[in-house]
């Protein structure tokens, strides 16, 4: 058996489906006032009543204050100060509150959204003594809104590409769906082209956008491409991508006065928001940054802001949900310093300076190699020197010490050690000057005396003459 679904509708379809069903002629029990109700609340409810008893199916009518959650306990009882009707059911020992005049709602019973979640109620029924509260078990799964958004840029300064992905779930998919319903093709993707421009100027769709509705399990979704011309901004040398999570905008709400003396509605209660923002950025960018993670939470909203950069990947993530629906007086002072730090953890840029991104110069690429090169060209030309057998003394010492300093260069450490003995035997008491751009200083040979362990100072550093010594840094690793 199918689950049970719920299909509203509107004022108009009621009079046309069910003529005998009045709005001044409709049943109204002993047990009630209506007060301040509208006619069209009324008449759907007590229609809706109708129908689910004539199913047999427990139904009961209940009043409300649409937009008051709160508060109505310190009030005198009266029907005055309700002016919305809706419908509590019972069905497999669960209690639901359908309201008969929203529309869009044709969808499980367990996926619809809850517009009065929160609000305070009177059932109107013999045994009400007190007001009770609206209660979703699952609100949580349905008043999700997810955006994921995708950049990515080939060249810095260059045109970018972005692909956005928005998931609406409970009244936000119900919102959307009647929209939709109501609005032609052309302007919906109109619609949807625009929804960057202020961000991006002169952002435009880059194909067609794809629109899912699932009324069944009421989500919404909405993806679309987009080219975006100057991703990436120069500001002083540090290139700049700023990202919005525009799934949050308004949610928390703050007061034009530092003081209050009566609560902050939060009217957008329940919220449960996620954002995450992925930028891919040209091969140049190198960047190694540590992990973030920032919690902002006290009993009105809970904020989690978490990014990284490794490479040249940068992600951002957000989760945002609403916790109350009002912000007490005595509390709003500590809530706005809250909001402050939660809108620093958002931050909206993701920044790279000119540290993190590797050079693009082809000779600045070829440096290390052509210092190997220039290396491996003194080995063989000293090499050729020595074996011509031309030179003699200090000469021939001045030889093997430059074919050491260019096998040390190259990392070939033994054999760099080999021409340092040759040249230290050849000229014990000579003082050689490594060719070193970084002027280091001269190696000093000392009068060998055989009682002592041999070493080479180095102004005033002992290394041991074996295979471990580094003649100088290898310019092989560069």
């Amino acid at each position: 058996m199918s689950p049970p679904r719920w299909s509203s509708c509107s004022r108009k379809s009621v009079i046309f489906r069910y003529p005998w069903a009045k709005a001044r002629t409709a049943p109204r029990p002993r047990t009630s006032s209506f007060g301040a109700v509208t006619a069209t609340a009324r008449t759907k409810s007590f229609l809706l009543i109708a129908l689910l008893r004539e199913l047999g199916i427990q139904s009961r009518p209940v009043l409300l204050e649409i937009g008051r959650r709160s508060g109505l306990e310190k009030t005198l009882p009266s029907a005055q100060f309700f002016d919305h009707a809706i419908v509590q059911v019972t069905i497999g020992g669960k209690t639901l509150f359908l309201d008969p005049t929203r529309i869009g709602q044709h969808v499980r019973l367990d996926r619809m959204g809850q517009a009065h979640e929160g609000a305070q109620i009177l059932v109107v029924a013999p045994e009400t003594r007190q007001l009770s509260t609206i209660s979703t078990d699952n609100i949580r799964g349905i008043v999700s809104d997810e955006t994921k958004e995708r950049a990515t840029l080939s060249k810095l300064g260059g045109e970018g590409q972005l692909e956005v992905s928005r998931v609406w779930t409970g009244l936000g998919a119900e919102r959307l769906r009647v929209m939709f319903e109501r609005t032609s093709r052309e302007k919906l993707v109109r619609w949807i082209g625009d929804a960057l421009e202020r961000r991006y100027p002169g952002a435009k769709l880059a194909d067609e956008p794809a629109i899912h509705d699932d009324p069944v399990d009421n989500i919404f979704s909405i993806v679309a491409s987009y080219k975006v011309p100057n991703l990436a901004i120069d500001r002083d040398g540090t290139w700049v991508v700023l990202f919005k999570p525009d799934n949050m905008q308004d949610v928390l709400v703050t007061s034009p006065s530092a003081t209050r003396t009566m609560p902050l509605r939060i009217s957008a209660f329940p919220y449960r928001g996620k954002y995450s923002f992925e930028m891919t950025f040209p091969e140049e960018v190198s960047v190694v940054a540590d992990p973030r993670a920032q919690t902002v939470e006290n009993k009105y909203f809970s904020l989690t802001a978490t990014g990284s950069f490794r490479g040249n990947i940068a992600k951002t993530s957000l989760e945002l949900a609403t916790l109350d629906s009002y912000v007490e007086a005595q509390d709003y002072l500590k809530y706005s310093e809250d909001l402050r730090a939660a809108n620093k953890a958002i931050g909206g840029m993701i920044a790279v300076n000119k540290f993190g991104i590797k050079s693009t110069d082809a000779s600045a690429v070829r440096f290390p190699q052509r210092i190997r090169e220039l290396r491996q060209e003194t080995i063989t030309k000293t090499t050729e020197t020595i074996a011509k057998g031309k030179l003699a003394g200090s000469d021939l010492a001045d030889a093997y010490c430059l074919r050491g300093n260019a096998f040390g260069d190259l990392g070939r450490h033994d054999e760099a050690l080999q021409d340092a003995n040759e040249a230290v035997r050849l000229a014990p008491n000579s003082i050689f000057r490594p060719v070193n751009s970084k002027k280091e200083s001269p190696i000093i040979r000392r009068p060998y005396r055989s009682e002592e362990p041999r070493l080479w100072h180095f102004e005033g550093a002992a290394f041991p003459s074996s295979t471990q010594v580094t003649w100088r840094r290898p310019a092989a690793t560069f």
